[in-house]
């Protein structure tokens, strides 16, 4: 180690929000960088509550032991405290290099390069591709990162931001998560996979529809029945639960059915669930599905308010999404319907529709959660309603802690950059007192949990 406590080589942060649950993005990125010899160490920061006070100075030290070159990913609602930390690890180890991506810098990549000097780069999109050439490039001491996907750095005064090239894109295609070399990650009892990258849809809260173009990327199954081998392998054996976390996997039926038939025939049928979509979903593919080892099945319901339903282009109604769904319950152990309120043209009459279904739903065994709507940039509705946003700490999150029991200097950065932390931020609504009062009780059915429902890399 040097006098300034940097060390040669590369670091890999990230962080568990939940302990059974071992991180994708980190083996994907293992794979990366493995594949291209980059020498490089994995640490994984545990954070299964924000109620922790010290969270912030744990968080900094967490950081001082790393390499010359770190890279960390998160998603938005943790890059207040990621950032007030490396601010702190700059000022006391300015050799160090800080490169940041995953979803939440990706969608602001060029505003934390300008308003946060201490920030090195950010690596926009998917990261198996690039990370392991600018990492190369760093430690070999390289100065031109001209040709390196999707990065955003400076040169000189200058910001530069990198075009995403099609290699960065097939190099997730052609991807295998090497859980072996993320730690703890053999000790998970659930692990995520993907088949596919993209969605057809167009619901207005979702910024694929704008970004993705409506195309779907497609895994060769082939591929991903080998990387399930390759986890048992490392497992010895031992069987798990994977979840399929594609947005869109049940779109293409074919597919699917190929992708059982592959796990039948490679002995890879264990318990896993997926992503339902109520307007594809009938009894013949829930069959298919539960022969062949899915348990659990999570549905996007949104709202149980037909008005709202079509405001945000769901392409379905309350009454078929009720009709799915408990027709799911016959065929899943679990059926999960999520909601999500406060949109920015949301009233006190759509809300009670929505806890009216939650209600019923329940009733019937179907575990129900519900979201305040937490902005999307790029999404429609926030390019109609992006600039009337409010900061509140009325409203709880399931996502990130009540701006009001946050550290002072996360509060500050989000009070002084909405641009950059606007997650924080919530969608104005007309009659915001009585919608508040509904959400408390609503979440009331959440049963303490907090279900992630996007997941990128």
């Amino acid at each position: 180690m040097h006098k300034n406590g940097t060390r040669k080589g590369l670091t890999l942060v990230f962080f568990q929000h939940y302990p059974s649950v071992a991180n994708l993005a980190a083996a994907y990125l293992a794979f990366g960088l493995y594949t291209q010899k980059v020498p490089f160490r994995i640490k994984v920061f545990r954070l299964y509550t924000y109620k922790n006070s010290g969270l912030l100075k744990k968080l900094y030290r967490f950081f001082t032991k790393t390499e010359k070159v770190v890279a960390i990913g998160c998603f938005s609602h943790m890059l207040p405290y990621v950032i007030a930390a490396l601010k702190q690890l700059k000022k006391h180890y300015p050799e160090k290099l800080v490169i940041l991506g995953g979803i939440g810098p990706t969608e602001v990549a060029e505003d934390i390069i300008r308003e946060f000097p201490f920030i090195d780069f950010v690596i926009k999109g998917c990261g198996i591709e690039p990370l392991p050439r600018l990492a190369g490039a760093l430690l070999r001491g390289g100065r031109d990162f001209s040709d390196i996907s999707g990065l955003v750095y400076r040169n000189g005064r200058h910001i530069m931001s990198n075009p995403v090239t099609p290699a960065s894109k097939e190099a997730f295609l052609n991807a295998i998560a090497f859980f072996h070399l993320v730690p703890g990650a053999l000790r998970a009892t659930q692990y995520d996979i993907l088949t596919a990258r993209g969605c057809i849809y167009k619901c207005t809260f979702c910024q694929i529809p704008v970004l993705g173009g409506g195309r779907i990327e497609y895994k060769d199954i082939c591929k991903v029945a080998g990387e399930l081998k390759l986890l048992l392998r490392a497992r010895k054996n031992k069987r798990f639960h994977f979840s399929v976390i594609d947005e869109a996997f049940v779109v293409n039926r074919k597919r699917v059915q190929a992708f059982c038939m592959l796990l039948r025939r490679n002995r890879l049928v264990m318990p896993w669930s997926c992503y339902g979509r109520i307007d594809r979903m009938d009894e013949k593919l829930m069959r298919t599905l539960s022969d062949n080892g899915c348990e659990r099945i999570f549905y996007g319901f949104e709202s149980g308010s037909d008005r709202i339903l079509k405001k945000v282009n769901k392409g379905f109604c309350v009454a078929d999404a009720i009709r799915a769904i408990l027709l799911s319950k016959k065929y899943f152990k679990k059926v999960i319907a999520s909601f999500v309120c406060m949109y920015p043209f949301e009233t006190k009459k759509d809300f009670l529709k929505t806890l009216a279904c939650m209600a019923f739903l329940e009733s019937k065994g179907i575990e129900v959660a519900l979201h305040p709507l937490a902005p999307i940039k790029d999404s429609l509705l926030f390019r109609r309603y992006g600039k009337h946003l409010s900061l509140t700490s009325g409203i709880e999150s399931t996502f990130h802690s009540r701006i009001n029991r946050m550290p002072q200097e996360c509060t500050q950065l989000i009070r002084r950059y909405p641009h950059i932390f606007y997650l924080y931020y919530f969608y104005k609504v007309k009659d915001v007192t009585n919608l508040t009062r509904l959400l408390a009780f609503g979440m009331k059915m959440n049963h303490g949990r907090r279900y992630v429902v996007k997941y990128g890399l």
